[in-house]
């Protein structure tokens, strides 16, 4: 057996988002009577080619990327409703997801579904065939499957190294004590801000309170399918808050690709500005594919 490395994709793109020393530049754009240079900033992407550069070769590869979370949303109508959608973000993810698929990398994605149901997915699926699994991520929903052989790993200098052993005094608010895996439950129970899930009914938090904060249900909190059977009993709106707060469960690949070692470098000078600066030839195959990006709109103008 071997490693598996998870991608998050999104959290690397709004990672960098404001790097603007790294670009994809293609020739000038005749536009109004004037020249405008054509431009995809790929600030977020070079982050993560970064970290394919540290580690290709010595594991399995998988990235996963977000689309918006219809699926979720037509459970609950507010489901991530005040998040802002930043355009300049929305391109770089989509740059991004395109050079990864050019590179003949594994890119799990479906209209409906979100970046973590995949992590999930390919967690419970995967967590035998592999000695470790790391994720990369910013995302403290991700927390819950960290194991004795699944660490989180940041995507960002602001994200989190989360183990096992680390976990009470890690994963949750500095210098606090957080029972291991007892984060998704408290999610569950008092809801998520950031997703903007409300919490359930005082009543039904003080009853799931008392009955299962304690041991030996921490242990199991992380588990979805134990969950849901532990709390069915506690009603529909339980149950639906549960199914809220755990990601969903999808389809995963047998085996994962792990592309073309040699496009993946090519693609990750360019984007480094090493090729553009010099003298070294760059793949005609490469240099079509930033002009289809820009004629896509993908460019930013200036």
């Amino acid at each position: 057996m071997k490693d598996l490395r998870i991608f998050d994709v999104s959290t690397y793109i709004h990672a960098g988002k404001v790097n603007r020393r790294s670009f994809l530049q293609a020739p000038l754009l005749e536009r109004d009577d004037m020249y405008v240079e054509r431009r995809l900033y790929t600030g977020g992407a070079s982050f993560l080619w970064n970290t394919i550069y540290e580690v290709y070769g010595t594991a399995d590869l998988v990235f996963c990327c977000d689309t918006r979370p219809t699926v979720k949303q037509s459970m609950y109508g507010y489901y991530k409703g005040s998040r802002a959608h930043d355009d300049g973000v929305s391109k770089q993810k989509r740059i991004a997801e395109y050079i990864l698929r050019d590179c003949g990398l594994e890119v799990l994605k479906e209209d409906g579904y979100e970046a973590d149901d995949f992590i999930y997915s390919v967690v419970r699926d995967k967590k035998r065939e592999y000695d470790h699994i790391y994720i990369y991520t910013a995302d403290s929903d991700l927390y819950f499957l960290v194991d004795d052989n699944v660490t989180v790993l940041p995507s960002s200098s602001r994200a989190k190294t989360v183990t096992k052993e680390n976990y009470t005094y890690t994963a949750g608010k500095k210098d606090s004590y957080t029972p291991y895996n007892s984060m998704t439950f408290s999610k569950i129970l008092f809801g998520d801000s950031s997703d903007d899930i409300p919490p359930l009914p005082a009543d039904t938090i003080n009853m799931l309170h008392d009955l299962l904060w304690k041991d030996p249900y921490f242990k199991v909190m992380g588990d979805k399918e134990t969950m849901l059977q532990i709390l069915t009993p506690f009603g529909e709106e339980v149950v639906n808050q549960c199914n809220l707060v755990f990601p969903m469960d999808m389809r995963v690949p047998e085996e994962f690709s792990n592309g073309d070692k040699i496009r993946i470098a090519e693609w990750g000078n360019a984007m480094n500005n090493k090729l553009w600066r010099s003298s070294q030839p760059v793949s005609q195959h490469i240099k079509d594919c930033i002009l289809e990006m820009c004629d896509l709109g993908y460019y930013s103008e200036g």
